[in-house]
């Protein structure tokens, strides 16, 4: 059986667990399911994020965040098969804030395991362009691509990505239903 690789941008998918009402998501079930709908097996989720803003001195309010964010994605390090990239976030002059790492780590991981032959399947949980090349150069390698995509809350992806990947994967409400913790954290 084709093994496949879940790449998560998790700016991303927050997005999509916001529109489509989703908590609580298991997110080893999750990659799981990604892996049945394209017939293969997991082989790992590769999680990407960023540690949220703080000013200095940190508010109490930007402490607390940075705590929980910090025991999140510890927590996701620990589960099996997961591995962990956090990029860093940035204030742009307009006092936005923008991710920076995030989407070169993810292009390094996809094109490295694609070209070691490690995968067979790329399920990708982003929605930037930015991917584009790497998702050509996955598939000349012959790595089929996957874009997960959710239509609710404007949770598209950009329209070169979805041209470049061999198939898309549909998010719905109902999908997240399977995927939920049980009561005690499980």
């Amino acid at each position: 059986m084709d093994k496949a690789a879940v790449f998560i941008d998790n700016g991303y998918f927050k997005r999509v667990l916001r529109a489509t009402s989703a908590q609580g998501i298991n997110l080893e079930a999750f990659s799981k399911w990604l892996c049945s709908r394209v017939n293969a097996e997991w082989y790992r989720t590769y999680f990407y994020d960023c540690m949220p803003h703080q000013s200095n001195p940190p508010t109490d309010q930007e402490r607390q965040m940075f705590s929980r964010m910090n025991r999140f994605i510890y927590s996701i390090g620990k589960l099996p098969r997961f591995q962990v990239r956090m990029g860093r976030l940035i204030r742009l002059p307009d006092g936005h804030f923008k991710q920076k790492g995030v989407d070169i780590q993810l292009t390094i991981d996809l094109l490295r395991l694609s070209l070691r032959r490690d995968i067979q399947k790329a399920i990708l949980v982003a929605c930037d362009s930015d991917f584009v090349p790497a998702v050509q150069e996955a598939r000349n390698e012959g790595v089929l691509v996957f874009a997960c995509f959710s239509r609710a809350g404007g949770c598209g992806i950009h329209d070169e990505l979805h041209t470049n990947c061999d198939d898309r994967i549909e998010l719905k409400a109902e999908s997240f239903n399977e995927m939920k913790f049980l009561p005690d954290g499980r």
